[in-house]
Order: C-alpha cells, then structure tokens, then sequence
C-alpha cells in the first residue's frame, strides 16, 4: 500500500519549479524534456521507461506494485502541469555512487586501473551524490578521478537561483577529495588535470571544468532554456552554421 500523500508530495526543487512558473509553462518546458529523451533513445541512451499511468490518485493506491518487473519511481506525467501520475523505473544510480560502488570492492592501494566518472552540476543538488563522495573521500579511493561540468545551469533554470552549489570546491575538499579547477573548453588542460590526478595517491579526485552551455551559438550561449530543449530544423541551421565558421570569422567547407 503506498499512501497518496507520498506521490502527490513534490521535492525542494519541484516545489521552487511549481511556484516559479505556471502549469502551462510548466508543461510546456516538460514536454521539450520528453521530446529530448526521446531523442536519447534513439541514440542507444538509457531513459527511463514507463511501466503504467494513472490518471487518478485512488488507482495508484490499490495498484498492486508487486507485479512490476524492476524498481520503480513515481512521477507526474507531463510535468507539474500534467493530466495524471506514471510509473517509471528507478533511475540509475548517480555516476559517482556507481564508480565508489566498484572502487570499495577494491584496495585503492592495490588496484591497478583508474575509474572516471563524469557528472553534472545540477546533479549536485542530489543527497546521493554527496553520499558517494563522503563514502570516496572516507575509503580514500585515490584512483578514482570525477569529472564535473560545471556549466551552472539545470532544466528550470540556472543552479545558483535554483538550489546553489558554491562553494562547490570547499565542499569537495570538506569530503577529503583533491580538487583541480579548469577551462572546460581546454582539451589540453582537462588531460593535463587528469595526469595531475594521476599522481595523486592520498584521496580521490574531482575535476571541476567550467564550460559555457551552447558556447559559440549567439542564441544559445549561457541560456538554461536550451538545457532540456532541441532546436527545430531553422534553429539548428543557423546553429551549424556559426559553429562551422566560428560566427562568421572563418569560412565553412559546408557552404
């Protein structure tokens, strides 16, 4: 028996996203969202998938949920602004509790690989996250190396106006990880940070690589809006083709 006070109950983040914006809106930044996984599908992601949907609170109640097949989550459909509530897998573990999950199993001293992980900063804003990295830095895993971008925006808008991270580096150090900051938009430096990690043997390591959502797109560049919505077929044009010609400096072999 799940109680309906349980589902219907809404997180610290979906209480913010439901005051900030109306249903409409709410269902409309929602839908970019499933048009996106749905994408990510097709491309051989994994998104969750949808068991069974209920449009009405008293179903879900008497549902027998021993009849599913995996773990499960409850969610509204469609958003906030949806029309019932659905029933989707639980979605995976965070990469950074997976990654401490197979580290454990090995002696950080005798291990003779690395694990990376890479990691969002929205993400961040999760208790299972925070409980992989105290769970790293306690086992001083020093082979394992993660990976955040840290681009300060999520799918309801930018992370520091929405639950704030910083100060993010203190907060790892807190947790006895090394931290390393750089230019995320700096190939050369993220290599030249994962060898640091490398050498590295008292704790584990977090690189933290700031980067600009939708850099070099003029529409697009530092906006949260595009975080969980696809251009149509005009605005990917015009996207290509600033990327290609580095907003007009260079010429592109497409044209």
């Amino acid at each position: 028996m799940v109680k309906t006070s349980a589902i219907l109950g809404l997180n610290a983040r979906a209480q913010l996203f439901s005051y900030k914006y109306n249903p409409i809106r709410a269902k409309k930044i929602a839908n970019s969202k499933l048009i996106t996984k749905k994408v990510l599908a097709k491309a051989g992601t994994p998104v969750p998938e949808i068991y069974k949907k209920f449009t009405n609170p008293r179903e879900v109640v008497s549902f027998d949920f021993g009849t599913l097949p995996d773990s499960f989550a409850l969610k509204p459909s469609k958003g906030l602004g949806g029309d019932g509530i659905i029933v989707v897998k639980k979605r995976a573990k965070d990469p950074s509790t997976r990654a401490s999950t197979e580290l454990s199993r090995t002696s950080s001293a005798q291990a003779t690989f690395r694990v990376f992980c890479i990691t969002s900063d929205a993400e961040h804003q999760e208790g299972n996250h925070w409980e992989a990295v105290a769970f790293a830095g306690k086992n001083n895993l020093s082979n394992l190396t993660s990976f955040v971008d840290r681009n300060n925006i999520q799918i309801s808008g930018y992370t520091e106006e929405i639950m704030p991270l910083e100060p993010l580096k203190a907060k790892y150090e807190a947790f006895n990880w090394s931290v390393i900051e750089v230019d995320g938009h700096s190939i050369e430096t993220i290599i030249e940070a994962a060898n640091m990690a490398k050498a590295i043997a008292e704790n584990p390591t977090v690189i933290i690589c700031h980067t600009i959502p939708g850099k070099g797109v003029d529409f697009m560049e530092g906006r949260w809006e595009w975080h969980g919505k696809p251009p149509n077929p005009e605005e990917a044009k015009k996207a290509l083709q600033e990327l290609r010609t580095l907003r007009g400096k260079i010429k592109s072999e497409h044209e």
